[in-house]
């Protein structure tokens, strides 16, 4: 049997009873800690489309951008930038090759060296004829 406690919208399930969840009732550290997860995670999906936005503009003018230029055209700056755009680029490499395109994590580099970053890996192919091969792909598109 269904009660009227179980139809009320934004019920929180216990043990042994539903009880409606009181929005002034301050969240448990756990529970903050969940949300601030959520969050991040979501502010990294944003952050890989926003890469990708951002790539296929420079595929398109035959360009290459450096780890700040990204980072300053997706919110990451300072610290952060070291430790947190190789996140972004990994998920976007993953992106790109489950939508059968060259990764265009390739087209980022280190301002002093004009190469991508350690965690680059070329595979099979050298860096820079990925790199032609991106800007062919994103000419045609």
């Amino acid at each position: 049997m269904i009660t009227d406690e179980l139809r009320t919208p934004h019920a929180r399930v216990g043990s042994s009873h539903v009880t409606p969840l009181n929005f002034e009732e301050p969240l448990s550290p756990r529970s903050q800690e969940r949300e601030y997860v959520h969050m991040v995670l979501t502010s990294r999906e944003q952050q890989v489309l926003q890469a990708r936005g951002a790539l296929i503009m420079a595929a398109r003018r035959r360009s290459l951008v450096t780890y700040k230029e990204l980072g300053l055209a997706i919110g990451i700056s300072g610290v952060a930038l070291s430790h947190h755009m190789r996140h972004v680029l990994d998920d976007l490499s993953d992106l790109c090759i489950e939508a059968g395109e060259p990764s265009l994590a390739a087209l980022v580099v280190n301002s002093d060296s004009g190469a991508p970053g350690k965690g680059f890996e070329e595979g099979d192919v050298p860096w820079h004829t990925t790199v032609q091969e991106i800007f062919r792909y994103w000419a045609k598109q």
